[in-house]
């Protein structure tokens, strides 16, 4: 079994926007490392990027904005 960076597990999968989700660097960011968000993002983010229906979560006080490619 390959051992994945914390980006891969939370972004895991081949589809466009998982792509450009792993490619961010996220410790730049106020989330911080996605190896240190919450369980229920990361749970979310897991449906919402293997859906192929249209999905949008928000997250945070600052209401940061994940989509899916089906509502891209």
């Amino acid at each position: 079994m390959r051992h994945q960076r914390p980006a891969e597990a939370v972004f895991g999968g081949s589809n466009p926007m998982a792509v450009r989700l792993r490619s961010r660097d996220w410790s730049q960011t106020p989330l911080g490392a996605p190896a240190t968000w919450p369980a229920e993002l990361k749970t979310s983010l897991g449906i919402l990027l293997n859906s192929d229906r249209p999905m949008v979560c928000l997250w945070g006080c600052d209401r940061w904005v994940f989509y899916n490619d089906a509502c891209a």
